[in-house]
């Protein structure tokens, strides 16, 4: 399971989060971002224990979020406004969903919807259309995506400028090349934003068919063009967790043991 939350700040939280981390629940990835002001987890292990954690985890950090005085160069729409099941069942997503609806109070959406777009702000009058829960966005904890997906990858590139020029122009052209149907691109999606606290730019990337599409060649494609743009490409990092075959084709990407798994089944794993 991949999860986001939007904090980045609160480090007595993260501490929290690792210090009630169950034996039989795997933390391949817990990581902030103070300009983004959010916070990645990524988890693995069986649906009965990991699914309790998370209502944890939620438990504690919606306690000390407030979307109405939130602020952070990432887009959000919830105080964990993504959460990706990998290899479960839509009923086990669906009784997770409902749970979670439940206890605070959040609409559930199973996909984007254009909920993004509209961001928090623009959720806050209209009634809405969730799976689960209320049809009025939460007042300080906005909505929540569940969905069900298959693997994917995610990179975040960090680039060395002072705005965010060069990564928001890449940004246009992934899209652009993944609706003109490019392989290369297929299922590649990013988000760009910047890092005033480092004067640096992330193009935070989503690979959504790595055994088709997978990272290398956008990699190398980036650095060309930042090469030829004069912009300096300071790192590729892999945000969550990788499978063992993912290790032979994302040369480019360093990568710390414990994101790697290669003994869990698939039917286990939640990213």
């Amino acid at each position: 399971m991949q999860l986001a939350f939007s904090f980045g700040r609160d480090r007595d939280l993260v501490r929290r989060i690792q210090d009630d981390l169950p034996e039989t629940v795997h933390l391949h990835d817990l990581r902030s971002d103070l300009d983004a002001n959010r916070t990645w987890i990524s988890l693995s292990g069986s649906f009965p224990d990991v699914s309790p954690f998370v209502l944890n985890i939620c438990e504690l950090a919606f306690e000390r979020i407030n979307l109405q005085k939130h602020a952070g160069e990432h887009p959000r729409i919830g105080a964990m406004d993504q959460c990706d099941w990998i290899s479960t069942s839509a009923d086990d997503a669906d009784a997770f969903s409902e749970s979670f609806a439940t206890d605070f109070g959040i609409p559930v959406f199973r996909a984007d919807q254009g909920l993004r777009d509209r961001g928090f702000g623009g959720l806050l009058e209209p009634e809405l259309s969730p799976l689960f829960g209320p049809t009025r966005c939460h007042e300080t904890l906005g909505v929540s995506i569940v969905r069900v997906r298959p693997f994917f990858v995610t990179i975040a590139a960090t680039f060395e400028e002072e705005f965010p020029h060069f990564a928001q122009s890449r940004a246009r052209d992934i899209n652009t090349r993944r609706e003109e149907l490019d392989p290369v691109f297929e299922g590649v999606t990013c988000c760009a934003y910047m890092m005033p606290s480092y004067e640096q730019s992330c193009l935070l990337i989503e690979f959504a068919n790595p055994d088709s599409a997978g990272p290398d060649p956008v990699l190398e494609w980036l650095d060309h063009r930042a090469k030829g743009a004069g912009t300096a490409v300071k790192a590729f990092e892999i945000v969550g967790a990788v499978r063992q075959q993912d290790l032979l084709e994302t040369r480019n990407v360093p990568i710390r043991p414990e994101q790697v798994y290669d003994s869990l089944s698939l039917n286990e794993l939640f990213l």
